[in-house]
C-alpha cells in the first residue's frame, strides 16, 4: 500500500505476466482472450477490438494490452498510497493519546534498553564510511543478477526474485557483510537517506506521470472503493501489529511506533513519529522494519509457492494447439501452452525395458519430457510432424 519497492516489483511482475499472455493469445481459450480485450479496450484506440475482428494480436496491440494492464497496478497504487499513508499518520499520532502512554516515561525505558544491550554486547556498534559510488554501484549491479536467476518451481514454472527483490536481497547481504577488500558497504546513513529520498522522488514522479490521468478518473468510480479498502487494510494491519507488540512482547511505544512505520514501509509516517514523540529514536527500529519486513514478505511468497506446488493436480494433452498442460489447486488454476511452431526438435530416448519412449520436447532452452507406450509415441511423433513439418526429430544422444 504504502511500499514503493513492492509497487515496482508489482509492475514488473504485471508485465511480465501481460507479455506472455500476449504472447500465447492466439492459443488460449475464448474466456481468457476477453479478458484480455477488455484490458486492451481501455485504450481508446482499440475500444471496438472483439473476439470476431481479433483472432490475434498486433505487435502495438501486444504493448497496448501490456501498457494498459501495468497502469492498472499504478493506478491502484496511486489511489490507494494517500490513504495508507493517512492510516500510518493517525496511528502514530493518536494511539498513544488513546491508549494513555507517557511519552517521556517510554523514552526512558528505550534509552535504558539500548544502554543494557550495548552494556551485554546485544547491539554493535557499526563503523561507516563516506559514501562510495563504486560500491553502491556494485550492491546495484550484484542485486540485479541475483534477481535475474530463475529457479525452477516444478509444475509453477521458473520463479525469480526480479530486479526489486534481487537488489533488496543483495543490499542486505553485502550491508551485512561490511566490508570486502578496499570497498566498504557501511556508508553514512545521512548521505544514503538523502539518495534514498530523491530516488523514492524520481519512482514516485514518473508513477504519477504515467498513470496519474487514470488515478483521477478512478476516484470517481471504483476508486472510492480502493479508498475505502487501502483504509480498512492498514487499519488492520497495525491495530494487529500494535496489540502483538504492544501486550505479547510487551514493546514501549518508541520502539513501537518506529517498527509500526516500518512494518508498513511508510516514511511519511516514520516523520509523524518522530515527531509525535519528540525524538528521532524510532527512526533506528523503522529500519530494523525495513529489514525484517520486507525480506520476510519473500520468504512468505516462497513459502506459498511451495505450498501451492503441493496441492496441485497435473494433467498433460497433446492436442491440436500443441502441448497443453492443466495445473488445478483448490484456489489456483493454470494452463500452461507449448505451440507447435514454437517447438523446434523432438529426441527420443528408449526406456530400460524397451516398451516405453520418453519424448523430448525443445522449445528454445527449454525441454519438457514425457512418456509414452512404443506405439502411441510413434503416433505422437506422427502428428507432431504433421501440425509442424519443421520440426526436427531424433535421438536423445544425437
Amino acid at each position: 500500500m504504502t511500499s514503493s519497492p513492492g509497487l515496482a516489483s508489482a509492475l514488473e511482475t504485471s508485465e511480465l505476466q501481460a507479455n506472455e499472455y500476449a504472447d500465447s493469445f492466439a492459443n488460449l481459450p475464448d474466456k481468457e482472450k476477453e479478458t484480455i480485450l477488455t484490458v486492451l479496450a481501455l485504450d481508446e484506440k482499440y475500444a471496438d477490438v472483439t473476439l470476431e475482428n481479433t483472432p490475434s494480436l498486433s505487435k502495438d496491440q501486444k504493448q497496448a494490452y501490456i501498457n494498459q494492464a501495468t497502469a492498472q497496478v499504478g493506478i491502484g497504487s496511486a489511489v490507494g498510497y494517500p490513504f495508507g499513508v493517512i492510516i500510518v499518520i493517525l496511528a502514530v499520532n493518536f494511539l498513544s493519546v488513546i491508549f494513555r502512554f507517557d511519552v517521556e516515561a517510554e523514552k526512558l525505558a528505550y534509552r535504558r534498553e539500548m544502554e543494557s544491550a550495548r552494556e551485554v554486547g546485544g547491539i554493535r556498534e557499526v563503523e561507516t564510511t563516506d559514501f562510495s559510488i563504486l560500491s553502491f554501484a556494485i550492491v546495484c549491479f550484484a542485486g540485479y543478477l541475483l534477481g535475474s536467476i530463475k529457479i525452477y518451481m516444478g509444475p509453477l514454472g521458473y520463479v525469480s526474485l526480479e530486479s526489486t527483490g534481487g537488489i533488496l536481497i543483495g543490499s542486505l547481504i553485502l550491508g551485512y557483510i561490511g566490508k570486502i577488500g578496499p570497498l566498504s558497504f557501511r556508508m553514512d546513513p545521512k548521505v544514503l537517506a538523502i539518495i534514498r529520498e530523491l530516488g523514492l522522488a524520481f519512482f514516485l514522479a514518473i508513477v504519477g506521470l504515467n498513470y496519474g490521468y487514470g488515478a483521477v478518473d478512478a476516484l470517481t468510480g471504483s476508486g472510492i472503493t480502493l479508498a475505502l479498502v487501502s483504509l480498512a487494510v492498514g487499519a488492520v494491519a497495525i491495530m494487529a501489529g500494535f496489540f502483538v507488540g504492544r501486550y505479547v512482547f510487551k514493546l514501549n511505544w518508541i520502539m513501537l511506533s518506529g517498527a509500526i512505520c516500518g512494518g508498513m514501509t511508510s516514511t511519511p509516517g516514520l516523520g509523524a513519529a518522530t515527531d509525535a514523540v519528540g525524538s528521532d529514536d524510532p527512526a533506528g527500529l523503522f529500519f530494523i522494519g525495513l529489514g525484517i519486513i520486507r525480506p520476510s514478505i519473500y520468504a512468505g511468497l516462497i513459502g506459498a509457492v511451495i505450498i501451492a506446488a503441493m496441492l496441485l493436480s497435473k494433467e498433460t494433452v497433446v492436442c491440436e494447439e500443441g502441448i497443453v498442460v492443466r495445473y488445478d489447486a483448490i484456489l489456483y488454476q493454470y494452463r500452461e501452452v507449448w505451440p507447435w511452431e514454437e517447438i523446434k526438435e523432438i529426441h527420443k530416448e528408449l526406456s530400460p525395458d524397451c516398451k516405453q519412449y520418453g519424448l523430448h520436447f525443445m522449445k528454445d532452452i527449454m525441454t519438457k519430457r514425457l512418456v509414452f507406450p512404443i506405439p502411441e509415441a510413434k503416433e505422437v511423433l506422427e502428428f507432431a510432424k504433421e501440425m509442424n513439418p519443421e520440426i526436427h526429430i531424433g535421438n536423445v544422444n544425437e
